[in-house]
């Protein structure tokens, strides 16, 4: 997704690489977990490279990543390596939606709810966690991967947010026998 940004920089005619170019290439890479966060809250790929090809500052005097671009890359790296996880387009996205008066929030807040891609993130951040801390075994993934659809189908919905965040999360730290329990029945 880095090396994509600087690429559709180039593409689109401007020399600096933003945060709108970051989202740009989640959006080209249906591989990565941003694309998934992205697509699933109805970010549609092509009306946000529309967007971007028609609103993309190509006046901007700056080569290489701004300022805030440089500031996003890092905090995603140190937030990846302070939870002992290998950076991801997630920490990247979470990162850009921190920053709500980053061009890419300003542009994603015409297709989403950018309180709910930031939940989003953090649901895959604390699942990316779980399945390191947990081991990678298989009734693991399907307890994990059960618990985060509950969560995401129904945890916004409701006012109980918090109490289901909680369930969910006790149930992922289980240690593994009762994990194994709670995945057969």
């Amino acid at each position: 997704a880095f090396v994509l940004s600087g690429t559709l920089a180039a593409e689109c005619g401007t020399e600096f690489i933003g945060s709108e170019h970051f989202v740009y290439a989640f959006l080209r890479l249906p591989e990565c977990e941003a694309y998934r966060i992205l697509t699933g809250e109805g970010v549609s790929p092509t009306e946000y490279a529309n967007l971007f090809t028609h609103s993309v500052n190509k006046k901007f005097a700056h080569s290489g990543l701004t300022t805030r671009s440089v500031a996003i890359y890092e905090d995603a790296v140190k937030q990846a390596l302070d939870l002992g996880l290998t950076p991801s387009t997630v920490h990247m996205l979470y990162q850009i939606l921190l920053r709500e008066n980053s061009v890419a929030s300003i542009f994603l807040k015409r297709f989403a709810d950018l309180k709910v891609l930031k939940h989003k993130c953090e649901v895959a951040l604390r699942v990316l966690m779980n399945k390191q801390k947990m081991g990678e075994t298989e009734k693991t993934t399907s307890t994990i991967s059960f618990l985060q659809s509950e969560y995401d189908n129904h945890a916004l919905h409701d006012g109980n947010a918090e109490i289901k965040r909680a369930s969910a999360q006790a149930v992922v730290e289980r240690p593994k026998a009762q994990t194994d329990t709670a995945t057969e029945k």
